[in-house]
């Protein structure tokens, strides 16, 4: 599902509309990171960053996840992700590159993690951004859209309990999410990156998780301008016009 040709966002949502402009991650100033946990060196992998090692994606891909995620170490988390960027750029420009599904799934959780764990909505903005304006397949897929718009929607609506003005974006974000279709991925769409490992060997059950953790996100914003989806999940309209086409 590619975003720019199927609606614009940067038309519709653009960084400058949400909280203020975005910039691009490669033009900011991280903060390096420097404790040691997770059985990771985290000092020592900056080193050999400075060194000029070019470090595995997976190494990279975990130290962001674990950062963002566990430490909640934001600055250390981006500095990561931005080093996990180049290097998979660089194997991108290869002569016969073959995608390893392992760095695929990582990156994908990497910045998943970002969003989701982003410190301010700004943050997470940006990191959205940056990823749908520069990334296309097999990193960006349907599946990767639908987890990071709910991440995104949960950080923007705080929960569902944000201002109005928050309520106002987060409402925009499920708009434009269900234009894109998020709720009507099928199963063969569907990868298996974000999936409960309970669920990971019924990848049928998948696609309708993830849809459920977007409907849950959604529903208090839904809920305080009383709106629901329509029936084929590509929009929404008022509650009691929803009720009025109900069977009595």
């Amino acid at each position: 599902m590619n975003l720019n040709n199927h609606y614009s966002i940067n038309n519709t949502v653009a960084p400058s509309s949400i909280g203020h402009g975005a910039r691009p991650l490669s033009s900011r100033s991280f903060s390096a990171p420097s404790s040691t946990s997770n059985n990771i060196d985290y000092e020592d992998l900056k080193r050999r960053i400075e060194s000029g090692e070019k470090l595995q994606p997976r190494i990279l891909g975990l130290a962001v996840i674990h950062r963002a995620r566990v430490e909640r170490n934001f600055s250390s988390a981006l500095y990561f992700y931005d080093q996990l960027q180049k290097v998979i750029r660089e194997l991108i420009d290869r002569p016969g590159w073959v995608c390893h599904p392992g760095d695929v799934s990582l990156f994908k959780k990497a910045v998943g993690s970002l969003v989701r764990y982003a410190p301010t909505t700004q943050q997470a903005i940006e990191v959205f951004y940056d990823f749908f304006e520069n990334w296309d397949e097999p990193f960006r897929t349907m599946s990767t859209e639908l987890v990071l718009f709910t991440n995104l929607i949960q950080v923007v609506s705080k929960g569902g309990h944000g201002t109005e003005a928050e309520m106002k974006d987060a409402l925009r974000l499920i708009q434009i999410a269900l234009r894109l279709g998020v709720l009507a991925i099928r199963p063969e769409h569907y990868d298996e990156t974000f999936a409960p490992a309970r669920t990971r060997r019924f990848s049928q059950q998948a696609p309708d998780n993830s849809r459920e953790v977007f409907k849950s996100v959604c529903s208090k914003v839904l809920r305080y301008y009383n709106m629901d989806y329509t029936s084929d999940n590509l929009g929404l309209v008022k509650r009691d016009v929803v009720s009025q086409r109900s069977p009595h």
